[in-house]
């Protein structure tokens, strides 16, 4: 149902000024909770998402109603094999992570209307326990329901490749999570800084 673009270079939004902080996105294994509402129409495999959530270990959910709850999950599967435990999953660098201060989660919504953006931002994030400074972006677009990867700045002061993705899972799935949009799990080198995947719908 997607589209995989991946020849385009990451065009990371500054929200360090006029996102909201997601404060309960803290520490190890924290979620946002309730589902909150999207700033705009949207639609996830041609299904319509109102709401959504986020964990401070890289995936972000859509939902369709606000009665749903962002998971805590740490344990990152292979999407090749859809997961309903992580509906409407973005998985765009799903490990176990933390969001130590003075790391942050936030979003923020940019543009006008009918093409506004939808932005939510891991920044100065690291693996649990590691060595990485991570930043990340996941972006929504209005109308066209485009989905957007851009990784900002992967980088560590270790040896290994967790950083680019060696123990991570990248793609989306549907609402039910019944279907997914697989890119890579467990595989160094598939989140390079500067990378953008792009998620057009067919």
């Amino acid at each position: 149902p997607y589209l995989v673009v991946s020849t385009m270079s990451a065009s990371c939004d500054d929200i360090a000024a006029t996102g909201t902080v997601r404060g309960t996105l803290t520490g190890d294994d924290a979620s946002t909770g309730t589902a909150m509402p999207l700033p705009f129409s949207f639609s996830l495999f041609g299904q319509a998402a109102t709401h959504w959530g986020a964990n401070t270990n890289g995936l972000m959910q859509l939902f369709n109603s606000g009665t749903a709850s962002a998971t805590t999950s740490y344990s990152n599967t292979d999407l090749h094999m859809p997961n309903p435990g992580i509906p409407g999953g973005l998985a765009i660098f799903w490990d176990d992570l933390a969001v130590d201060p003075p790391a942050s989660v936030r979003s923020a919504t940019l543009g006008a209307a009918p093409a506004r953006r939808f932005v939510v931002e891991w920044n100065n994030i690291s693996s649990l326990g590691g060595e990485e400074t991570l930043r990340f972006q996941i972006k929504l677009f209005e109308s066209t329901n485009v989905i957007e990867f851009h990784y900002c700045s992967l980088t560590t002061s270790g040896t290994d490749d967790r950083h680019t993705g060696e123990s991570a899972t990248v793609g989306i799935q549907d609402l039910a999570g019944a279907r997914g949009e697989h890119v890579a799990t467990d595989t160094a080198g598939t989140t390079p800084t500067g990378m953008l995947l792009r998620f057009p719908p067919r």
